[in-house]
């Protein structure tokens, strides 16, 4: 017998036809109970059929003897009416009736004993039978488990159809998305050959460039080494810049502090009337004396004549002795202010005389116009004479 393995697609297959079809459940029952009760219950139709065929011949049997008994007693009365010849034919009925009595009893027993036979038969039928009915009742209770278990798989089977209906749709939507996706790959296939068309060409042009670069490298280097000396150049010439133009700035402020010690009665004439600013000699005098007097120390004096201008005046409203002392510079910064208000303060310590502290110059940094309206210091920008502001007089 050729052995049927049965995978579990096709089990699930069998639960859904039994499912569906009664029919097809009964048919499995049925085989499901085996050929040997089909066997039992062929064999059991039999054995009624010829207990049924056993029973009607017995009926007949007892008919007919009833009958031929009844005819034969109807001979025997007719025999005893008979004459003398009819005597010795009755005798001779008698031994052929006798004869048949005798083949009758024969077959009667032979009829007991077929049913003896039958009986025991039956018997042994009946023992059989308790067995099979057994027998019967076990393949019942395992048909009951069976159709628990097929009505067990049955829902199981209802509940993978549904699940398998949604894995249904949820593939019909992946296999939508994967259209979606074949021609987005598709498209983007496409555009990847035209962008490796494009990339070749860029290497193309990459290669040439890099032997163009390597030739421009060669002459960067080239050049950087010749931007090197230029550099160095370009140090030695900056070095020499700052040296000219600080001597240039030396020279400027000379001759600017000479042009304001020269002009000062025009340039200060707006502070002060019958200006004279005092020579170096003048002022060394000065101070000279102020020092024996024990009005400066030796430093204060070494510091006011370090003021670039000192000059002495009239105030143009009482007339009384002025002196300004200027601080010089073409770009006024705060230094120039904080040292203009000191050396004036130390100088009119000294002379017990006012002393305005200034500061000229071509122009002021912002620095330098704020400390000179905080400390009172006058400022002179190309010939105009500003007053600190907040500073009571106006001397303009």
């Amino acid at each position: 017998m050729t052995a049927v393995v049965a995978t579990e697609d096709q089990f699930e297959q069998l639960i859904r036809l039994l499912a569906e079809n009664p029919d097809l459940r009964a048919r499995l029952r049925g085989a499901l109970v085996g050929e040997e009760l089909a066997d039992f219950t062929e064999r059991l139709a039999r054995i009624a059929e010829l207990q049924e065929r056993s029973e009607k011949g017995m009926v007949e049997l007892e008919e007919r003897m009833r009958s031929w008994i009844a005819s034969m007693q109807q001979h025997v009365e007719f025999l005893r009416e008979m004459n003398a010849e009819d005597r010795r034919r009755q005798q001779e009925f008698g031994a052929y009736f006798e004869a048949l009595l005798a083949r009758m009893g024969e077959r009667i027993n032979a009829i007991n004993a077929s049913i003896a036979a039958q009986a025991e038969q039956d018997a042994r039928l009946g023992m059989r039978m308790d067995q099979l009915t057994a027998r019967i009742d076990s393949l019942t209770e395992r048909m009951d488990q069976l159709t628990a278990r097929v009505d067990s798989l049955t829902e199981r089977m209802e509940q993978l159809t549904a699940r398998v209906d949604d894995l249904t749709q949820q593939v019909q939507q992946l296999t939508v998305r994967m259209d979606q996706l074949t021609a987005r790959v598709d498209s983007l296939t496409e555009r990847m050959e035209q962008l490796t068309a494009r990339v070749d060409d860029l290497t193309q042009q990459v290669q040439q460039l890099t032997v163009r670069m390597d030739q421009l490298t060669a002459r960067v280097d080239s050049l950087t080494e010749r931007m090197d000396q230029l550099t160095a150049r370009v140090d030695q010439l900056t070095v020499d810049t700052q040296r000219l133009t600080g001597e240039f700035g030396k020279l400027k402020g000379w001759q600017l502090e000479e042009r304001y010690f020269r002009r000062a009665p025009a340039y200060f004439a707006p502070i002060l009337r019958r200006i004279r600013a005092l020579s170096p000699e003048e002022l060394a005098e000065l101070l000279d004396s102020l020092e024996n007097a024990g009005q400066l120390s030796e430093a204060e004096v070494r510091d006011i004549q370090n003021a670039d201008v000192v000059v002495r005046g009239r105030d143009r409203e009482t007339g009384e002795e002025r002196y300004l002392l200027v601080e010089v510079s073409v770009g006024v910064g705060l230094e120039d202010v904080e040292r203009a208000a000191r050396r004036a303060n130390l100088l009119a310590r000294a002379l017990n005389v006012p002393v305005l502290p200034v500061v000229a110059g071509e122009y002021f940094r912002a620095e330098a116009m704020r400390a000179a309206n905080e400390l009172g210091v006058w400022k002179v920008l190309d010939g105009g004479c500003e007053p600190p502001k907040g500073d009571g007089s106006d001397k303009n």
